[in-house]
């Protein structure tokens, strides 16, 4: 019988690990349609409304709103997915600071204002 192995934690930004060269802005759009997707779902619940509502209320086609939600974030940009989650009532903040020994440059995302029930 084969060995088990368990999966490895990976901590920090995965397409880093992957060795990829743009990882820190993907990491940003991936964790900024992790934002949206919750927000969306909320407000779908919230307000009874389906997805394609959503998507109506916020300028996207019912499909790139679908394709966010997904993860899939390749065709979009990082200002569309902002500008998506302003439509939907979220201030998107970016903060700059000094990259040193303890912070490489990057770009982080913090939505867990959105994790709490309103």
């Amino acid at each position: 019988m084969a060995k088990r192995t368990s999966p490895t934690a990976i901590r920090g930004n995965l397409f880093d690990v992957l060795g990829l060269e743009d990882a820190p802005e993907l990491q940003a759009r991936v964790d900024l349609a992790v934002a949206l997707t919750r927000e969306a779902r909320r407000l779908g619940t919230a307000e009874g409304i389906t997805q394609r509502q959503v998507a109506e209320r916020i300028g996207l086609h019912p499909t790139d709103l679908s394709k966010l939600m997904n993860g899939s974030v390749d065709e979009f940009s990082q200002e569309r997915i902002e500008r998506a989650l302003n439509q939907l009532g979220c201030a998107v903040e970016i903060t700059v600071r000094r990259a040193d020994h303890l912070h490489r440059p990057t770009t982080t995302v913090d939505y867990s204002d959105l994790l709490e029930p309103v």
